[in-house]
């Protein structure tokens, strides 16, 4: 007798197929998810008292919601949910990413606002700097 072939599935399934064997949504390592989210955002345990419970399906959904976390992150520790979970956490500080160019736009916008009288000490702290050993730094 001939064996069937095992169906394909897509990498995503496999992937939360593999975490799930590896214990990535066994209770204890969903609580963690939970409490390092409680943690990172200072929640009261108020917050997470009923969805650390009995881990209903139901409260983490709620929770996840409530709080911006990817459920496939909670549930099954799919590090593309954590992803999607820092990119698109409101609460999350957000350090916008600086290049040379916005730091020139920075630095024009304030040039323009200084007043005549503020330049000679500009001019004095850029060479201080520029001049302390030949270094920028």
């Amino acid at each position: 007798m001939k064996r069937k072939p095992k169906p394909e599935v897509s990498p995503e399934i496999a992937a939360i197929s593999r975490l799930s064997k590896d214990g990535a949504s066994s209770n204890a390592a969903i609580r963690k998810r939970i409490a390092l989210i409680a943690a990172e955002r200072k929640l009261p345990a108020a917050e997470t008292k009923k969805v650390m419970g009995r881990l209903l399906t139901y409260d983490i959904k709620l929770f996840a919601e409530k709080h911006h976390v990817s459920v496939d992150w909670l549930i099954a520790g799919d590090l593309k949910g954590l992803l999607r979970t820092v990119q698109g956490c409101p609460t999350r500080p957000r350090q916008d990413v600086v290049t040379g160019e916005t730091t020139r736009q920075e630095f024009r916008r304030l040039l323009l606002q200084l007043k005549p009288d503020q330049l000679p000490a500009l001019v004095e702290i850029l060479r201080r700097q520029f001049d302390n050993d030949g270094d920028a730094a």
